[in-house]
């Protein structure tokens, strides 16, 4: 395990010279494409409730009000469930079992 973890052999770092085959690749065009991951999902009022996040009050756009008016609740939904399934998941696991 601590091999693994840097606790290895300085002949056994391989790290540079597979870095410089790699942008080697890159630079010749020949480093294959990773396929592109979406994390954040619902477009444009995803992006206005990021921003107005971010921004605040400074966020004075009219797509970013509606987000917050329609994100708030939601969030405040999911935030208050989660608080739920985690009390009935500790009163089960503290529950002596007979």
């Amino acid at each position: 395990m601590l091999d693994d973890n840097y606790f290895h052999p300085a002949s056994s770092d391989d790290w540079a010279a597979r870095a410089a085959g790699l942008i080697a690749l890159r630079d010749r065009g020949e480093l294959p494409r990773r396929a592109v991951v979406r994390r954040n999902r619902g477009g444009a009022l995803r992006r206005s409730w990021e921003r107005r996040i971010a921004l605040g009050a400074d966020d004075r756009s009219g797509l970013g009000a509606r987000a917050l008016a329609i994100g708030t609740p939601i969030r405040g939904t999911k935030r208050f469930t989660r608080r739920v399934l985690r009390a009935i998941r500790g009163a089960e696991t503290s529950t002596p079992q007979g």
